[in-house]
């Protein structure tokens, strides 16, 4: 799926302009979950279909979150959406932060 032609397809009030960007209403976030390699998939999988359907484009996340896992799971996620040719970079907003000092 194209991922232009599905945010055509949305309702016009599910995505906002802002400063020439085209963000969704709804995120997704990535604080939650074990430390494990079974919600890294889980991470990686929800965020991988989540913007290859179209729904949304914005993702929170943050260094801590989950130990710098969920960073991880959301960058491979990304390299297959890009991979695929389904989006490119520039059409994802990630959310992040900084400020803590991880395990890894």
């Amino acid at each position: 799926m194209n991922y232009a032609v599905s945010v055509k397809s949305r309702p016009e009030s599910h995505f906002r302009i802002f400063d020439d960007l085209n963000l969704s209403s709804l995120g997704m976030g990535t604080y939650l979950g074990d430390i494990t390699d079974y919600e890294d998939e889980a991470i990686e999988n929800a965020t991988y279909e989540s913007i290859k359907s179209g729904a949304m484009n914005v993702i929170d996340t943050a260094i801590n979150y989950r130990a710098m896992k969920s960073e991880k799971s959301i960058g491979r996620a990304l390299s297959r959406l890009t991979e695929d040719h389904i989006i490119s970079r520039d059409q994802v907003f990630i959310s992040t932060k900084n400020g803590y000092i991880t395990n890894d």
